[in-house]
């Protein structure tokens, strides 16, 4: 929130202890009975413990995507070690039964030797809830698309894949848009089929100059033909496609988009400039650090009314 920010009795108050013994001692008041079936009774003290944000299963509870099994869609394989720790990062947030669908030229045999080393080194034989299925094809290919389980999808990752190693960071934004758009598009198919109807949609994406025509969709997340929604978020390399996002509304509609270079130094700069700040962010990214211990409490538990 904004520095000026006044806490509400409804906002949740995220606590982030050094160690399950320090949480432990961060009790809350007892809840009301609208409350009740949220938190756990500790023994003794009349007091409440806020539920832990970690489940059993190490499962890391944050947003829609932590409540049952969940279809992901990945477009385009970065490299061998950043696509292993992706999947590490989805196993973490999701909930057992997942499944994460890969679609990339790159084959398949050497993308599964990627993951398999990557166990390997961290003493595992597979993800703990999330199990990987491999497509060989184009992103920005339609037909190649329809691999993928586009009616169950709940989510979809557009990552940045450089065909070449001297390949500009312009020419993969641009083809990161154009899969953008085109998986959109058959996404907003789906829902015209489902309703009955024929799909008005129209799209191109050539060297940064994006024109589209979509129907509307319900903003960036298009729901499916169950029914559910599908999140896209698209990654983009070069400080130049913001720019070109910012006049061309069509084109943001398409979903969420990460400037992954401008985030990496951000980063560095918080390194500089608050040492300790960066070593808990360090530590917190790492699924497997095993340092930090989260726990969750409504805010109405410590302030009432518009409390300063």
């Amino acid at each position: 929130p904004e520095g000026n920010y006044c806490l509400q009795a409804q906002d949740v108050l995220v606590l982030v202890a050094p160690h399950a013994a320090a949480a432990k001692r961060c009790v809350v008041p007892r809840p009301s009975a609208t409350s009740a079936a949220t938190v756990a009774p500790e023994e003794s003290k009349g007091l409440y413990l806020a539920e832990s944000l970690v489940k059993s299963d190490g499962q890391l509870r944050l947003g829609p995507a932590a409540d049952g099994p969940k279809t992901v869609l990945v477009l385009g394989c970065p490299g061998a070690g950043d696509i292993a720790e992706i999947l590490d990062t989805i196993d973490v947030h999701v909930s057992s039964g997942s499944s994460v669908h890969i679609l990339s030229r790159t084959p398949v045999a050497e993308r599964e030797e990627w993951i398999l080393q990557h166990l390997k080194m961290t003493g595992r034989s597979n993800f703990n809830r999330i199990t990987v299925q491999q497509y060989e094809g184009e992103s920005t290919n339609k037909w190649d698309m329809t691999k993928l389980p586009l009616e169950s999808a709940h989510c979809a990752l557009v990552l940045a894949e450089r065909l070449r190693d001297d390949e500009s960071t312009l020419a993969v934004d641009s083809r990161n848009l154009t899969s953008a758009i085109f998986l959109k598009q058959k996404l907003d198919e789906l829902i015209q089929a489902s309703a009955g109807a024929i799909p008005r949609s129209a799209s191109t994406a050539t060297n940064m100059t994006v024109m589209t025509t979509l129907t509307d969709a319900s903003g960036p997340s298009a729901a499916g033909s169950r029914g559910k929604k599908c999140k896209m978020v698209t990654e983009l390399l070069d400080a130049k496609s913001e720019t070109v996002l910012d006049g061309n509304a069509g084109v943001r509609k398409q979903g969420s988009f990460m400037y992954t270079n401008a985030r990496e130094t951000a980063i560095y700069a918080l390194a500089v400039e608050h040492r300790e700040v960066y070593e808990l962010f360090i530590q917190l990214a790492d699924p497997y650090c095993g340092i930090g211990f989260v726990t969750v409490a409504p805010i109405n538990h410590y302030v009432t009314g518009r409390t300063r």
